[in-house]
């Protein structure tokens, strides 16, 4: 990052400096070195330049040449999330599963899958999606309040909400 911030001095326009850092990761022969950079080309495109299109661009090509790191992936779900289109953010989600292997990792990316699903107005994946993530971590932060949130009855809501009250009495009064 410092190099690009020193290479804005002597630049006369930031895509100029953006088509050129392009340029050199094109020269790159390491997938994986490769992927790291154009991770951090995106970081300034989004963060330096205000350019999110490019940032994109640069996270897509990254995780595809590297998909084992999935912090481009993460960046751009921010972005579609900043831009309201959950419909990405669960599609990159998606593509997230797919590398995640730590039960602990997958059981919060899945909760907050569901969340996304919930906002989507589609209880049924965000069910199946919470089931997955109770499968490998009955604990798993979140958990819980996305289980109330999809297992809400607009005709039993009252009752529910006492529920939770005389739950929430009876577990003060065991302290």
């Amino acid at each position: 990052m410092n190099e690009i911030k020193q290479r804005l001095g002597g630049s006369r326009t930031w895509l100029s400096v953006i088509e050129a850092l392009e340029a050199e990761v094109e020269q790159i022969g390491d997938r994986e070195e490769k992927s790291r950079r154009l991770y951090q080309l995106g970081q300034a495109c989004e963060e330096l330049f205000l350019r999110k299109d490019k940032a994109m661009v640069s996270y897509q090509k990254a995780f595809k040449l590297f998909p084992q790191d999935v912090r481009p992936l993460e960046r751009a779900r921010r972005i579609y999330w900043e831009m309201g289109n959950l419909k990405m953010v669960a599609k990159l989600m998606d593509f997230q599963l797919k590398v995640v292997t730590e039960p602990r990792d997958r059981a919060k990316l899945l909760v907050d899958l569901a969340e996304v699903y919930v906002d989507l107005g589609d209880a049924e994946k965000a069910r199946v999606r919470l089931q997955e993530a109770r499968a490998l971590d009955p604990a798993a932060e979140g958990l819980a309040e996305q289980l109330a949130v999809i297992g809400y009855d607009r005709d039993t809501w009252a009752q529910y909400i006492n529920e939770v009250i005389d739950e929430a009495a009876e577990a003060q009064d065991m302290t």
